[in-house]
């Protein structure tokens, strides 16, 4: 199955537990992430395997598509096989690209040779 926009309120029963596993150590929560659909400030998409909330980051020159949270129902190759749709949604839309933010380890190389880090953020908790 293709990636999809689909209604956040019909979703939310499945797609809310998986991304708020997600966004553990973020400071945010799922219903963060549902207002914003419910807003019309970010899109909720799946597909069979996975759930993306994805939104609008501004640039001075444009805008990038920015995947905010992303989650599978167990697989582990759901973002590299839905890069094709990804993309497809982010062109149709007029972005100059997709932007992701992650703390996990080895994301860089398994996104492959044409994604590369913007910045790294550093920090220390007390």
């Amino acid at each position: 199955m293709t990636l999809a926009r689909i209604n956040p309120l019909q979703a939310w029963p499945d797609a809310g537990p998986l991304l708020a596993k997600a966004l553990v150590g973020t400071g945010q929560t799922d219903l963060d992430l549902r207002r914003a659909c419910l807003r019309g400030d970010a899109w909720l998409l799946a597909s069979d395997r996975m759930f993306m909330v994805v939104r609008i980051e501004h640039e001075a020159d444009g805008f990038n598509l920015l995947v905010w949270a992303a989650a599978s129902r167990g697989a582990t190759d759901c973002i590299r096989e839905h890069l094709p749709d990804l993309e497809a949604i982010a062109r149709g839309m007029g972005a100059n690209g997709i932007t992701f933010i992650t703390d996990q380890k080895g994301f860089e190389r398994a996104m492959g040779p044409n994604w590369k880090p913007r910045c790294y953020v550093m920090e220390r908790r007390f």
